[in-house]
């Protein structure tokens, strides 16, 4: 256990790299010389700060229908496929594992910070950050397992709580939205700068009280919640770029708050990386020079963009069933570059285009530093290998894309985006599934706006036989593409029928065209649309993808922890 903790607060060094760090002690004999000053009190803090990562994208994206992991038999990929043991390790049990620990260290801290020699104001703020940090712990724990121990305390090991059974899932949700309400009295308004960078305020805390009420349906709670973040006037969407690139470069260095950006007012909440100290892999996984790419778009995502002019490019999931949709006449699949072309700006700011600097290798053909044509599985596994025919952009950085491990962009918890994502829809479901035009106005076609996209009408979509509630949720799915909330959006909506699709890539006759330029690729099958079906996107490689209402809709709790304590129980339909 001590290993471990030491290797939490090493992680922790790159937060605090620029400040005198004070770590919290590993046992109880050091408590009481440690928890005295604000220097200490600020350094337990970065312990808990710690959690926000970029892991969090990669089983948020990596379990879901948008993106597939490279490797078809790697643990996301049976997630997302349905066909996993529930004794499976990682990630069932490492991210049970994983957030308990955070809470363990959010705990210590709110046991032991009364302790130290300063203001009450300042004590009580840096309880409220920690306050933050753990009620999201508890959302990606009861999203993923539903009841779950609510763990308020320290805990010794011989103590009763150690054996208790799990708390309902609505009383843990109770518990962390009053402790968001608490947080949120004792927090600064202002987005935190220079030393404080990277740190949460009030509206952070509202911001996620919103989110976890959405998840849990509380729509009145969710809709005031976001709305609260609205009326601040604290956070805008970023536009740095245009129409073009701010919506790219909100995801780069040069957007980072912690890197000096004070124009950035949308980023809420993000793992915090700094370079040669804290980073990432995210680049490489990507777009890799030489291999194949850990995440994969795919068509079920490029599917979801809608034309430019506000019309959907296919009939998609949404509509599958609605001979009556109105197709836009601007958009068809005939050549590669035709899946950019007149659809909503955020895909060629999301997915990579021809014609876009390219810093993915050898793609076989003419110019290396303009992308051109997919590179898919050859004998050197040279270039940039896809499965599906896509890349993502989103995230990428030309200096680091052929350098594993040297990214140092802030990944996203919570932007302002999301917040008026959670108030459009709850609004939504609080109205008895009505909207305004206004409420639109002020959420959605913001977000349009920025990047120039045809605004959402209600008019229109009635005209054009659209459903406002499927509307409203692509919207969600479109903006926070890889960012991390696919998968668990997906739970929450009772969408596991997506998941049970087959993963589709680029039409078979467009890639066909680009064997005798001597890209090979070795797809055979293919849908009633002729996009190919990526073989190996089950567990064994050729089987269906699956998904069982009666228990994929939460994990089931790890078997380790049934056999320490009994008393928690299993999910429905799991093997006891």
């Amino acid at each position: 256990m001590k290993k471990y903790i030491i290797g939490i607060i090493l992680l922790c060094f790159a937060l605090t790299a620029c400040y005198d760090l004070n770590l919290p002690p590993l046992d109880a004999s050091s408590d009481n010389n440690f928890w005295e000053t604000e220097s200490q009190l600020r350094g337990a803090t970065y312990v808990c700060y710690s959690i926000m990562q970029k892991d969090m994208l990669n089983f948020g994206e990596g379990c879901g229908e948008s993106a597939m992991w490279g490797d078809p038999k790697n643990a996301l990929n049976k997630i997302s496929s349905g066909v996993y043991p529930y004794t499976i390790q990682f990630p069932v049990s490492s991210w049970w594992n994983y957030f308990y620990q955070n809470i363990f260290y959010c705990n210590k801290f709110l046991e032991n910070y009364k302790k130290a020699n300063i203001s009450e104001s300042v004590k009580e703020k840096y309880a409220a950050e920690i306050k933050v940090i753990r009620a999201l712990d508890y959302f990606y724990l009861t999203s993923l397992y539903g009841d779950v121990p609510l763990v308020t305390r320290v805990l010794s090991p011989e103590d009763p709580e150690m054996t208790a059974p799990r708390t309902p899932k609505q009383e843990v949700i109770d518990y962390i939205l009053n402790d968001l309400d608490q947080a949120a009295a004792k927090l600064g308004e202002d987005i935190p700068t220079g030393e404080n960078s990277g740190r949460v305020n009030k509206w952070t805390a509202l911001g996620l009280k919103s989110r976890i009420a959405l998840f849990n349906e509380r729509w009145e709670i969710a809709y005031q919640a976001a709305e609260s973040v609205m009326k601040s006037g604290k956070y805008e969407l970023y536009n740095e770029g245009g129409h073009s690139e701010a919506y790219y470069n909100l995801f780069t260095v040069a957007a980072n708050q912690t890197k000096g950006n004070i124009n950035n007012k949308e980023t809420m909440m993000a793992g915090i990386y700094k370079e040669d100290k804290r980073m990432h892999n995210l680049s490489a996984e990507i777009m890799s020079q030489s291999d194949y790419n850990r995440f994969n778009p795919s068509k079920s995502l490029v599917d979801t963009y809608l034309c430019i002019d506000g019309k959907p490019a296919v009939r998609g999931y949404e509509y599958a069933n609605n001979p009556e949709v109105r197709l836009s006449p601007l958009y068809k699949e005939e050549e590669y570059a035709d899946y950019w072309k007149n659809r909503d700006p955020r895909m060629e700011q999301t997915i990579m285009k021809p014609g876009s600097p390219w810093w993915g290798g050898n793609d076989g053909i003419n110019n290396f530093d303009v992308f051109e044509v997919p590179r898919f599985v050859n004998k050197g596994r040279t270039g940039s290998v896809t499965l599906t025919g896509f890349y993502f952009k989103k995230y990428s950085s030309a200096s680091t894309s052929g350098v594993p491990g040297k990214d140092y962009n802030d990944i996203i918890i919570m932007r302002y985006a999301e917040i008026l994502l959670n108030y459009i829809e709850a609004i939504y479901h609080y109205q008895n599934e009505q909207v305004t035009q206004q409420q639109i106005d002020r959420s959605i076609n913001l977000l349009r706006n920025r990047v120039g996209m045809h605004p959402m009408i209600l008019t229109e979509l009635v005209d054009w036989n659209m459903d406002i509630k499927k509307e409203i949720l692509r919207e969600r799915r479109i903006e926070l593409a890889f960012e991390g909330l696919r998968f668990l959006d997906i739970l929450r909506l009772k969408e596991g029928n997506r998941l049970a699709q087959s993963t589709l890539g680029v039409k078979k006759a467009i890639i066909d065209k680009f064997v005798p330029l001597g890209l090979e690729h070795n797809f055979e099958r293919v849908n009633e649309n002729g996009d190919i079906i990526i073989e190996g996107s089950s567990l064994d490689g050729t089987g269906p993808r699956v998904f069982d209402q009666k228990k994929h809709y939460l994990w089931p709790i790890p078997q380790m922890e049934r056999m320490k304590n009994p008393n928690l129980g299993q999910n429905p339909n799991w093997p006891v």
